[in-house]
């Protein structure tokens, strides 16, 4: 799967690009949660 094989498809494509974004922020903010939380080790919080 070629991330950038062509522009024009890249920029059409919102919709998987948007949920990528989204399913990112969430696993971040989950991360960020848990280790402010102590759940898990985190050595840049």
């Amino acid at each position: 799967m070629k991330l950038f094989a062509s522009k024009k498809a890249f920029v059409t494509d919102w919709g998987d690009l948007f949920k990528g974004l989204l399913v990112g922020f969430i696993a971040g903010a989950v991360l960020v949660y848990l280790g402010a939380k102590g759940v898990i080790n985190l050595p840049f919080l």
